[in-house]
């Protein structure tokens, strides 16, 4: 019987990578050269993994079917992810915000695959996120979540 873990789900812009903020929007990274950690992410993800969690990203990547990147480019940003930092895995939804889509947060598609392939346990895991689906995601997952306020235009999560 394979032993049930416990996880940290990561969004990825704005909590791992900066994007550009552009009247109090986010705008994820189109190119390598605009592709940054925030401070202290990777000392705080391998932090984490010495305390017994898996970590993943689960990320909407809408600007690859609206056309503002290539797969190439977003592949690479993986890869570098990968390299850099200590992630079990990437879970990508890749679909416009308009598709309708089973996999983009706020619903919890992603999270669950996840947790169903590693085996995790989901109410001893935590989302961080910084946008309310992201919020959303993770507490309709059965996960612990912990909002990072960036004080974007928009609405905010109603629990935490």
């Amino acid at each position: 019987m394979v032993k049930a873990v416990k996880a940290v789900f990561l969004d990825r812009d704005g909590v791992i990578v900066r994007g550009k903020i552009i009247k109090k929007k986010l705008y994820a990274p189109k190119s390598l050269k605009s592709f940054f950690f925030y401070p202290k992410v990777v000392e705080n993800l391998f932090f984490l993994k010495t305390l017994g969690f898996k970590l993943f990203i689960i990320t909407n990547q809408p600007d690859l079917a609206n056309n503002k990147i290539s797969l190439e480019t977003l592949n690479q940003m993986n890869e570098i992810l990968k390299k850099k930092l200590p992630i079990s895995q990437i879970y990508m939804c890749t679909h416009s915000q308009k598709a309708n889509c089973i996999c983009r947060k706020p619903k919890t598609y992603l999270i669950k695959k996840a947790a169903k392939d590693n085996h995790i346990h989901l109410n001893k895991s935590y989302l961080i996120g910084d946008r309310w689906s992201d919020i959303k995601a993770g507490n309709d997952a059965g996960c612990k979540t912990i909002f990072i306020n960036r004080k974007y235009n928009e609405n905010y999560p109603t629990e935490q």
